[in-house]
């Protein structure tokens, strides 16, 4: 219960950084912090289930849907990566709102593998 607590409040941090992308401050600095979350919860996260695996508590079947969301993650997450390095050259209002998407994309898949992966990490800790 309370892993579950500390990966729901990751979660929120992340919402809330995206927000405060749009409304306040550096949207660069904004960025950088959503990647440093994203990967100390991606980390984590996939540091746990390896060790599951590597014990056999996740089968083959589950283990492939963890890999597709790990994907769509780590996909997400170069597309922001990308989208921040152009606008960090242009500074255009353009490639701005392209960021900002890419961050709600990076953060909305990080959000969906979290809750994907969550009830192993739960049960384990339990």
């Amino acid at each position: 219960m309370k892993r579950k607590c500390q990966i729901m409040s990751i979660c929120v941090i992340l919402c809330l950084f995206v927000a405060g992308c749009a409304t306040s401050g550096s949207l660069i600095s904004s960025g950088y912090k959503v990647f440093a979350t994203g990967a100390h919860s991606y980390t984590m996260a996939m540091g746990t289930i390896n060790v599951l695996i590597d014990a056999g508590k996740i089968n083959y079947a589950d283990q492939v849907r963890i890999r597709k969301y790990d994907n769509l993650y780590r996909v997400a997450y170069h597309s922001a990566v990308r989208a921040l390095e152009i606008y960090k050259m242009t500074d255009d209002a353009a490639d701005k709102e392209r960021l900002k998407v890419a961050l709600t994309k990076c953060t909305g898949a990080l959000s969906q593998f979290l809750d994907f992966v969550e009830p192993w990490i739960v049960k384990e800790v339990e």
